[in-house]
């Protein structure tokens, strides 16, 4: 990452509520949010004591979304807890294999008690 990325990076990092990125394309802001979400998730696993940091990733665009849930999970040491949500016929078929709301709701809304067993 050059300068200005690590910079949007610790400042999303540092903000109190909300952090915007946006640049032209070509910029590497995917990088930058990729770069954040890793920091939250080890933030989250060195201290477990704590409430955990959500993030809610969004975008106009479906291949956006998957792209970025692609990388992070490239990236990632371990499985992240995703829940991916969209129209069914817009999603990439390996997120929606493993990440779309149908996934979730059988196993994490199960441990998580948000929904219950039939």
């Amino acid at each position: 990452m050059d300068f200005p990325q690590k910079t949007a990076v610790k400042k999303a990092l540092e903000a109190d509520s909300i952090a915007i990125i946006q640049g032209p394309p070509g910029t590497g802001k995917t990088n930058v949010i990729i770069e954040i979400i890793l920091q939250i998730l080890k933030e989250n696993k060195r201290n477990p004591d704590i409430e955990p940091k959500k993030v809610l990733l969004v975008s106009q665009s479906h291949p956006a979304v998957d792209k970025m849930l692609e990388d992070l999970i490239r990236e990632s040491d371990e499985r992240p807890d995703l829940l991916r949500i969209g129209r069914d016929e817009k999603l990439n078929e390996e997120i929606k294999e493993e990440y779309f709301e149908g996934y979730c709701n059988d196993t994490i809304g199960l441990r998580m008690g948000i929904v219950s067993a039939i």
